[in-house]
């Protein structure tokens, strides 16, 4: 080759093994979650769980001595109250549209966190009122008040409510007047200096996000046009996600992959019209139990929404780099409830019960069995750590925050799932295990229970409903590693499928690495058409899953998912790519396509594995034999022995710091010698190891030579009499685990 090296990895010439680990004696389909909590997981720049986004309830009283203490023993947060300048309004004027004076305020304005909302109904809003004056008001209430809240969404729900019969324009004419109605407020929110970047306005607050609705029609008439005539004086896009009907339609299960298009489809949207994805709230999520049609509390029904919490939780962890707050539809005491004429019935949503309701006086509060979806969650925190399931109905989720590791599981699928939990350490170094559980028995209840036991399990069965939350003490907290997710967005979404015809998604800006790829790809079709079309990365074909998260959406007309399509990393270019997708039959959409990258910092060459026998490495074998075996763990390794060897050629950049990793056993006197060559100009360096009778793990550095930005190859092989004295010592072994070569950089790509 012109300009470049040829690099030899050599090792000593004894019999030695290299092995690479594979999973043996488990049939293909067991759901496998591997974990590595030695490398921080990032999305974009975020890595530490923020409990703030996640963990709130919809209530903002934390001056009730119950509700506050419930608040501080499991760190949770405020989320949501119904009162506004429009409700304050209509309450001193009587008349919507008419806004009062308020009294100047001017010290200092603070900030509490919590959603502001207020109900869609001729208190706040009617046909023929000024959308401008309308939008001074709500900047002249809040700029002249001592305390305003994090986040205002001016209506909740309000497009199911645009045929109500006491407004004056019905339909789509009443949802354009919301839509400028929210436009205005955000205007002028943003341009009063007092409230400028202390508040946000978000919206609209999508209760029956069903974006699929006549071949899309409710997304281009809801939301598209929501964002198109709002979107710029938006901070946020706001959804509701409830498994269970949600004011109309079928019952059925949002969470899994419906809710990641829903959520999907948004971000693919905004980064066209916008430049970036905006940023999404989930101002209410949970489940909606049909089986009575009031808000009356009974125990079983109350808890029967606790696994969707769980369902959709998963969902939005994904998303905490562009998600400002979700909140699971948890009240407080909801007192405004227990009243005669709802016989005294606690409110559904509540999460204290009194035991006297006909007394709220005098009455103890009692937390229900919801506060166990807070228990399970309890003092979970910490980075996020390198987690993957090869099942995507399993839902995973790791974090570490010193040496305490919490790694999450949720089924998502309606039968049972023994999951294989699978560790490189093989968990040598994970002690003082707890395993907690909440399963959502819908017959009977929630069984939440806490469990020591005495390591971290080979495998755990979990049912549907059930999560379950492994604690465990960890060795050390130093990380080796980081792996970095980005998301890459088309300039193409909601595009027609017509059969054998071609869709086309370009991206730019791609840079590839070591790691993990995936295509996130939104499909909104008929339940009878297919799923699997022909999926071409840079014209490259690639297998497309027959499983994704959560149901087959059978008992809908239309199925509208996201299915993962996992795919080799080594596919992408940097800079320009391109996604190409053909389906057999007609009908329906590609409603969002998004590329998903994950880059480790500290990466391993494609080096090839042994379960297919020596696959990428090329066997040298003057005097000597190679050949694969299985040790007595059940992993496949190339056992080379004499004066024989492996070779292989790798891609790698120059420019950059590497790392030689293996696991070392010796026999006698005998030493592993390691040199590394760059045959032009010579050796860059050399290593000697040796560790009697146990395997050792060693490891070294070194420098390419070259310029930057270069691609380079490597050669790896097993050198024939090198050194003429180490040949006496061919009766003893050498054996070599080998774990592969590393690329070492930061973020920016810039060598370390």
């Amino acid at each position: 080759m012109n300009n470049s090296f040829t690099k030899y990895l050599l090792t000593g010439f004894f019999p030695l093994f290299i092995i690479l680990p594979v999973l043996a004696g488990r049939e293909t389909g067991n759901s496998i979650v591997t974990v590595d909590y030695y490398t921080k997981r990032y999305l974009g720049n975020v890595s530490s769980l923020d409990r703030s986004k996640y963990f709130n309830i919809h209530s903002i009283d934390d001056s009730d001595p119950d509700i506050s203490s419930f608040l501080n023993n499991y760190d949770v947060g405020l989320g949501r109250s119904f009162w506004g300048p429009y409700s304050y309004a209509y309450s001193k004027t009587k008349e919507v549209g008419k806004y009062p004076q308020v009294k100047p305020y001017s010290g200092s304005i603070s900030v509490k966190r919590y959603i502001a909302t207020e109900h869609p109904n001729i208190q706040t809003i009617q046909g023929g009122i000024d959308i401008e004056a309308a939008g001074v008001w709500a900047a002249e209430y809040y700029s002249n008040s001592e305390r305003v809240p994090e986040f205002f969404e001016p209506l909740n729900e309000p497009f199911v409510h645009a045929d109500d019969v006491y407004f004056t324009i019905k339909g789509q004419a009443m949802r354009e007047l919301m839509t400028d109605f929210y436009a205005s407020i955000g205007k002028h929110i943003h341009n009063n200096p007092r409230l400028n970047g202390k508040m946000k306005v978000i919206g609209y607050a999508a209760a029956y996000p069903a974006w699929e609705d006549g071949n899309f029609n409710y997304w281009n008439t809801r939301m598209k046009m929501f964002i198109d005539r709002a979107g710029e004086y938006m901070d946020a896009f706001s959804v509701h996600l409830y498994d269970g009907i949600n004011v109309t339609g079928t019952d059925s299960k949002r969470s899994g992959s419906n809710s990641e298009a829903v959520l999907d489809m948004i971000e693919a949207y905004t980064s066209i019209r916008f430049g970036s994805p905006k940023p999404l709230v989930c101002s209410e999520f949970g489940g909606i139990d049909n089986e009575f049609d009031d808000e009356f509390y009974r125990p079983l029904q109350s808890v029967r929404s606790v696994s969707s919490f769980n369902h959709f939780l998963f969902n939005l962890l994904e998303r905490q780099d562009n998600l400002l707050i979700a909140i699971p539809f948890v009240s407080d005491k909801a007192e405004w409830h227990i009243t005669a004429a709802n016989n005294y019935s606690s409110y559904c949503a509540a999460l204290f019960i009194p035991d006297n309701p006909q007394d709220l006086k005098n009455t103890e509060w009692k937390l229900n069995d919801k506060k166990y979806f807070f228990e399970l969650w309890k003092n979970v925190k910490g980075d996020r750590v390198d987690i993957t399931s090869n099942n995507p109905d399993i839902q995973v989720q790791a974090f570490k925050d010193g040496g305490r590791l919490y790694i999450a599981l949720d089924n998502l699928d309606d039968t049972p799932q023994t999951v294989y939990l699978n560790n490189k350490n093989s968990w040598k170094d994970v002690s003082n295990v707890t395993k907690r559980s909440l399963y959502v028995n819908y017959n009977s209840g929630i069984e939440y229970s806490e469990q020591n036991i005495p390591s971290i399990p080979e495998s755990v069965s979990i049912i549907p409903n059930q999560t379950i939350i492994l604690v465990a003490d960890v060795a050390s907290a130093e990380y080796t590693n980081s792996i970095i997710r980005k998301k890459y967005y088309s300039s193409e979404y909601l595009k027609p499928i017509s059969a054998g015809s071609s869709l086309s998604f370009p991206f730019t800006g791609i840079k590839s690495g070591s790691g993990r790829a995936c295509l996130r790809m939104s499909i909104g079709r008929p339940v009878s058409a297919s799923r699997k079309p022909v999926v071409k990365i840079n014209g490259t074909a690639v297998s497309v899953p027959d499983n994704w998260k959560g149901y087959n959406q059978s008992n809908r007309s239309i199925f509208f998912g996201m299915i993962e399509v996992p795919f080799d990393i080594q596919l992408l270019r940097n800079g320009d790519n391109n996604v190409d997708v053909t389906f057999s039959d007609g009908g329906g959409h590609v409603s969002s396509m998004i590329l998903q990258v994950e880059k480790y910092t500290v990466s391993t060459l494609q080096n090839g594995t042994f379960s297919d026998g020596l696959s990428a490495w090329q066997p040298l074998s003057k005097r000597g034999t190679v050949s694969v075996k299985t040790d007595n763990a059940g992993n496949n390794a190339a056992c080379i022995s004499g004066h024989a060897g492996l070779m292989q050629r790798v891609d790698m950049e120059s420019g950059r710091t590497y790392r030689f990793l293996a696991d070392v056993k010796t026999e006698g006197a005998c030493k592993l010698k390691v040199l590394i060559q760059d045959m032009p100009s010579g050796t860059i360096c050399e290593k000697e190891f040796s560790s009697p009778g146990n395997y050792k793990a060693v490891s070294f550095d070194f420098n390419s030579s070259g310029k930057k930005g270069k691609t380079y190859f490597i050669h790896m092989s097993h050198q024939i009499g090198l050194h003429a004295e180490v040949q006496e010592q061919l009766p003893e072994n050498v054996f070599l685990t080998y774990d592969g070569l590393v690329i070492e950089w930061d973020e920016a790509g810039e060598k370390k």
